[in-house]
């Protein structure tokens, strides 16, 4: 294009598209795309990616059943780096899909509530829950003064829907 000095793609567009098909690829074993034909195809392919149906790559699932995982955050690529990749939410593993290459995961929260559809293991990450696990509270809604003269508060915590009452003594 720049040779004749125009800006008509459109012009160009076959020529390289039949240079490409007629150059050799060494991805396909040095055969140009233009010799694959459907009484070869089948073998170029297993050359390529395997035999077909036949995957002994299964690797081990990174999670078990009932582990405590955080999902990561949808994040794209103008996000602050400072803000948390991961929720707040602690969940748990339900069901491992270990048949699925690669390996699946379906979570369920504290309630037993299941999450639409699985995730794949990136997208999850593991976490100890115990009972120093600590959650950041996004606000408090109302307090209390109990009859011992301790205080209750009323807190929503981050990432998690319904707020509940805990004791001034679980504040850290």
């Amino acid at each position: 294009m720049s040779e004749k000095h125009t800006l008509k793609w459109t012009e160009a567009l076959p020529k390289i598209v039949d240079a490409i098909n007629h150059s050799k690829c060494r991805v396909l074993g040095g055969l140009r795309p233009v010799d694959v034909r459907f009484n070869n195809a089948k073998k170029i392919r297993e050359k390529v990616f395997g035999p077909i149906g036949k995957s002994n790559l299964r690797k081990k699932p990174r999670f078990n059943e009932n582990d405590h995982v955080r999902m990561s955050r949808s994040k794209n690529i103008f996000s602050k780096g400072y803000l948390p990749n991961y929720s707040d939410e602690i969940l748990q593993i339900d069901l491992v899909k270990k048949k699925a290459n690669p390996n699946r995961y379906r979570v369920r929260d504290d309630n037993g509530e299941l999450f639409k559809g699985y995730f794949y293991p990136e997208e999850l990450t593991k976490v100890r829950k115990d009972e120093n696990t600590s959650y950041r509270i996004e606000k408090i809604i109302k307090s209390k003064k109990k009859k011992d003269g301790s205080k209750e508060f009323f807190v929503k915590f981050f990432d998690y829907p319904q707020p509940q009452w805990i004791d001034e003594n679980q504040f850290v």
